[in-house]
């Protein structure tokens, strides 16, 4: 069992399910829906755990009547809660997610209370930092939580793996070239370069501009058609493929594989193999309708 510090966002999530996402000034009838305590690092912390990890939670929630919620489905979710705090600047973070029947979604976030994490907070875990085995975090963090983030991994010597959901164009690079393991998907790799990845030969272009800025391990996640990777120390990158399948639902599919990529690696220690196992896991969960229902039911046997 690998003890893993997620520093995270929470949300209460409404997931609606309908026929096709309306356009502007259109409405779908919803033919269910479901509410849960969520995020992108609430769905690998569940996927981390679900694989006999120990995983500590940070981040923050509001005053409201949201954070009795938050406590009861972390409980049910088996994700530790010393390290969450509230604040009464905002409320407890809202996302809506409407997903259609071919497996689309749109997606709008209310930050709130995660927004308010600070500098000094991510100072006082140096001290701790030392009893994990890995740290998960992702950019949503406010730039200066995530550089100083980055900082004190490398002078404490803990690994960071770091998803790249959101602001792409804020991001330093340079101040993150340290940083042991980096996720951009397709669309987030092209947001940063401003350019089009369109085969294999651009995936592998825009990892080499990567590795202009960043030493560590860079995993760019293309869809169905599986992952380039730039290891740490490689000369070049290389390109793993997946199985395509016909999608239910995708929704949490690219937190489920950075949640199986690290706690395979923290076993194996090799990219490779554990990029593998994630893709085998990840392609299952996208046959399952709802991020809830997908992690509660997925098989996470690496087979």
């Amino acid at each position: 069992m690998s003890n893993i510090l997620v520093i995270g966002d929470i949300y209460i999530e409404t997931q609606y399910f309908v026929e096709e996402i309306p356009s502007i000034n259109e409405f779908s009838v919803a033919e269910n829906v479901t509410t849960i305590t969520g995020s992108k690092t609430i769905n690998s912390a569940r996927i981390l755990t679900k694989l006999e990890n120990n995983v500590d939670f940070l981040a923050k929630v509001g005053t409201d009547d949201a954070y009795l919620k938050v406590l009861s489905d972390f409980k049910h979710y088996k994700i530790n809660i010393d390290l969450l705090s509230q604040t009464e600047q905002d409320k407890t973070g809202q996302l809506v997610v409407i997903t259609d029947e071919s497996g689309r979604s749109s997606i709008s976030i209310y930050f709130g209370a995660n927004r308010t994490i600070s500098v000094s907070e991510i100072e006082g875990l140096a001290n701790d930092l030392k009893k994990y085995q890995m740290i998960y975090a992702a950019t949503h963090l406010p730039l200066d939580c995530l550089y100083k983030l980055a900082e004190i991994a490398k002078h404490q010597n803990v690994p960071l793996f770091l998803d790249f959901p959101n602001q792409q164009k804020s991001v330093e690079l340079n101040k993150i070239a340290d940083v042991d393991f980096i996720s951009p998907n397709r669309q987030e790799a092209e947001l940063i370069f401003n350019e089009e990845i369109r085969s294999i030969d651009d995936a592998f272009r825009i990892l080499s501009l990567f590795r202009k800025f960043c030493k560590g391990t860079i995993i760019l996640t293309l869809d169905i058609e599986g992952c380039a990777v730039f290891e740490k120390g490689a000369r070049d990158p290389l390109y793993i493929q997946t199985e395509p399948v016909q999608a239910v639902d995708a929704t949490g599919a690219g937190d489920i594989f950075k949640a199986v990529f690290v706690s395979e690696y923290l076993r194996t220690k090799d990219v490779v193999q554990s990029v593998q196992k994630a893709q085998q896991v990840a392609t299952r969960s996208v046959s399952i309708k709802g991020v809830d229902n997908t992690i509660e039911t997925l098989d996470l046997s690496l087979k």
